[in-house]
């Protein structure tokens, strides 16, 4: 098991999704910016990073795994806002998809991490 957070790889990957938003949300028309999806869309992509990095310096495997149930959640709403993104063509279908598939390979990470907490803790 990693011995911190930044150690993690799907912390690291969570990271560099996060900035990906951030330059995309920069790169939007500002005559087509709807300023409340930017910051939705960046608030989620920073609630992955922050939970994960969060929980594991809590002091039980048990709120660690909550931590990660709450990064999981971000990464799913991340996934829906990128449809309002590309339904109101502030980003090409192409970069959404991408970023769609990333958050499914970060939120299968952060279900493999829970199970192997789990396990660690007798629940799995």
């Amino acid at each position: 098991m990693p011995r911190t957070f930044e150690d993690l790889i799907v912390w690291k990957r969570s990271r560099e999704m996060a900035n990906i938003i951030f330059e995309m949300c920069r790169a939007v028309d500002k005559s087509r910016v709807d300023y409340t999806l930017n910051r939705q869309i960046t608030r989620a992509a920073i609630s992955i990073v922050s939970n994960i990095a969060e929980g594991s310096s809590r002091r039980t495997l048990k709120d660690y795994c909550h931590f990660l149930d709450i990064a999981n959640a971000s990464s799913a709403e991340i996934r829906a806002q990128l449809y309002l993104f590309e339904d109101q063509k502030m980003a090409s279908p192409e970069l959404c998809e991408e970023l769609r598939n990333e958050c499914k390979v970060i939120s299968r990470m952060i279900f493999g991490l829970q199970k192997a907490l789990r396990k660690e803790i007798g629940e799995a």
